[in-house]
């Protein structure tokens, strides 16, 4: 993937990175500015490919392209097996409402119901009960983009968008990920304001689905991040790393920093430091229950690396991983069966 900046609300963002369940057996990979995707294949650029047959193990195929064309959109694996991807950016930076379900068992796309607002740069996870929450992202239009506290639920058997609770605070480009132990959804960091006043933010808070509405987690993070990679580590815990960091009126900066979220106290704590600090990489829990961080940007709008990184969870640690064949950031990835 070509570095590209990662600009501010005054234009288009960079490419969203996909985060897809354990349970997948395959792999699902979108394009970057313009986006397509497969399962489990990928294709170089937006086109009309017809379906295919699956690949064989350890190779790609090409499979049905997207309706419509976008970048950082809104991608969540849903309970029967079929992708839903909502939003994003059209060629010109103009958030999009259209959303399409990807079929796996017919490596087709269909329309699904719009969004109630274009949104870019959301944040979207499914649900214990099979509904999909979207929340936050970037509305308006390009060259006027305003992050948006708005936050909408997807019903995929009544194909069907609703309004929940918004968010506490409008914010875009964070992390979020459910909680194992009470499957509230926690959005934490990602950006605020626009133009020359964009920063990150330190807030987190807590969506629960059974109420319907938003809390603010008892403490912050440490440090404010967008891009940051997330994961739910076995024990409970949510494990946040690297990320963009800016002030207002400032410059991003990566950083390499790792905070962890307890559930029990709804409190934030820094833990090691990466070795190597990343933006915009993949996060993935593997069989040992360490988590593999892939990829991402060693800098803030600079060219991907190939580098990988393990964290031990029971010893709070780093330690380097084998190199990505092709370096990447914006990526996606997802534990096979094997």
């Amino acid at each position: 993937m070509p570095a590209a900046s990662r600009r501010r609300p005054a234009g288009s963002r960079a490419a969203r990175r996909l985060r897809l369940p354990l349970r997948l057996p395959g792999a699902l990979a979108l394009g970057g500015a313009l986006g397509l995707a497969v399962l489990p294949a990928a294709v170089p650029a937006a086109s009309a490919a017809a379906s295919t047959p699956a690949a064989s193990p350890a190779s790609f195929s090409a499979t049905g392209s997207l309706a419509t064309a976008r970048s950082d959109a809104t991608t969540v694996l849903l309970s029967n097996g079929d992708v839903l991807v909502a939003g994003g950016e059209d060629a010109s930076g103009n958030p999009l409402a259209d959303a399409e379900i990807y079929q796996a068992s017919t490596g087709q796309w269909s329309a699904a119901a719009p969004l109630p607002l274009p949104l870019a740069g959301a944040s979207g996870v499914l649900l214990a009960g099979g509904d999909v929450l979207v929340a936050g992202g970037l509305t308006g239009t390009s060259g006027s983009l305003q992050a948006s506290p708005a936050a909408e639920l997807y019903s995929p058997s009544k194909n069907a968008w609703t309004r929940t609770a918004s968010l506490l605070r409008a914010s875009y480009d964070a992390s979020a990920a459910v909680l194992a132990s009470s499957g509230d959804v926690l959005y934490a960091g990602g950006s605020t304001g626009s133009g020359s006043a964009a920063a990150t933010t330190r807030a987190s808070e807590l969506y629960d689905p059974a109420t319907g509405s938003w809390a603010a987690t008892a403490g912050e993070l440490p440090l404010g991040v967008e891009g940051a990679a997330i994961a739910a580590l076995r024990n409970g815990e949510v494990l946040i790393s690297g990320g963009e960091s800016q002030a207002s009126g400032g410059s991003p900066a990566v950083t390499g920093s790792s905070e962890l979220y307890q559930p029990s106290t709804g409190f934030w704590s820094a833990t090691a430091t990466m070795p190597t600090g990343v933006a915009n990489a993949t996060a993935t829990v593997i069989s040992s229950g360490d988590v593999l961080v892939a990829g991402g940007q060693p800098t803030a709008g600079g060219n991907p690396t190939a580098t990988t990184q393990l964290f031990d969870p029971a010893s709070a640690s780093w330690s380097p991983a084998g190199n990505l064949p092709v370096a990447s950031y914006g990526a996606s990835a997802a534990l096979l069966s094997s």
